[in-house]
């Protein structure tokens, strides 16, 4: 039988009990996308986006600060 509790916490090797009630659910914010001019299905495919305004190079660097 799971003992697994929809409020249990894992933390290592201890586990304990999420005071749920005293955090409320997280609240996200997303603007509505304008719509705009689009690319063709494949630079679309190929971009990720159909949207050019969001076609954004990832400056994002892996493990290193």
């Amino acid at each position: 039988m799971n003992s697994y509790s929809q409020n249990s916490v894992s933390s290592g090797s201890e586990t304990g009990s999420f005071p749920s009630s005293r955090f409320p659910v997280g609240m996200g914010y997303v603007p509505w996308q304008q719509w705009g001019m689009t690319y063709e299905p494949a630079k679309a495919l190929k971009s990720g986006t159909i949207f050019p305004c969001l076609d954004l190079p990832f400056l994002g660097r892996r493990g290193k600060s």
